[in-house]
């Protein structure tokens, strides 16, 4: 069995613990089920999740951020 390299192995985990801290939100969740079902517009996400659009729009940041969702 080859070493495991520790470097790698931090930065492995650190990027897994990133993703699972993104999808382990509810709304950003249920907010990426609904964009991969389709392409909506804010104004559908917002009333299909249940919050503001500036609430909305803090999620959506973090999910632009991290390259989870784009804009067009």
């Amino acid at each position: 069995m080859p070493a495991l390299d520790p470097v790698a192995m931090q930065d492995s985990a650190t990027a897994a613990a990133e993703l699972l801290k993104l999808l382990g939100n509810e709304t950003r969740l249920m907010v990426l089920c609904h964009l991969n079902q389709k392409e909506r517009p804010v104004g559908e996400l917002e009333s299909m999740v249940g919050l503001s659009q500036s609430a909305l729009s803090q999620h959506l940041a973090k999910l632009r951020k991290s390259h989870a969702v784009k804009t067009r």
